[in-house]
């Protein structure tokens, strides 16, 4: 029996969802699809919903995603930032931010910060470094999607629209034969 097999009953039930899904039990689904599904299947549909105008900008997203992960995740998080940003803007934002308690000098010339140095992290720079990094790099949402499919119950602090939508999205792959 594969994946498919155990869940597409379930995925079909968000077919025709329009991604602000009145689903109650959106985050339980989620769950069963992210048990069963291969970790590519749900990135995909994580990154339709980091995508979709139906929900807040991609930023705003990786933010409340990164103020809800663990000090490893974070530190994972980062240094996907790092690699297509560069450490001179993680620099130049934390000055910005120098007032708000954070140490200016955190990662300067690195690109790579331990995770308890991502810890000290506000979501409000990673909010920036994001906006920086998808306008130089689209495929980072795709990467950064990849990453949290393996972490679904974090995902699920994004709220039952975007949940809904990357349902909705596998729904469709489901029909179109995709996987």
């Amino acid at each position: 029996m594969s994946w498919l097999d155990n869940i597409g009953g379930l995925l079909q039930q968000y077919a025709n969802a329009q991604g602000d899904s009145q689903h109650t039990k959106v985050e339980q689904d989620y769950d069963e699809v992210a048990r069963h599904a291969p970790r590519e299947v749900l990135a995909s549909g994580l990154s339709e919903a980091f995508r979709s105008p139906q929900t807040q900008p991609f930023p705003n997203m990786l933010g409340q995603l990164f103020a809800h992960s663990n000090p490893s995740m974070k530190s994972s998080i980062l240094s996907t930032l790092l690699a297509t940003v560069g450490p001179q803007v993680l620099s130049s934002i934390l000055a910005r931010h120098a007032g708000s308690g954070v140490p200016n000098q955190l990662g300067v010339g690195q690109h790579q910060l331990d995770a308890r140095e991502a810890d000290q992290i506000p979501p409000s720079v990673i909010e920036e470094m994001a906006e920086h990094a998808e306008k130089q790099n689209p495929s980072v949402v795709d990467q950064i999607s990849d990453f949290y499919a393996q972490h679904p119950t974090v995902v699920k602090g994004l709220g039952a629209a975007a949940l809904g939508i990357a349902l909705n999205h596998l729904s469709k792959q489901k029909r179109g034969g995709l996987f």
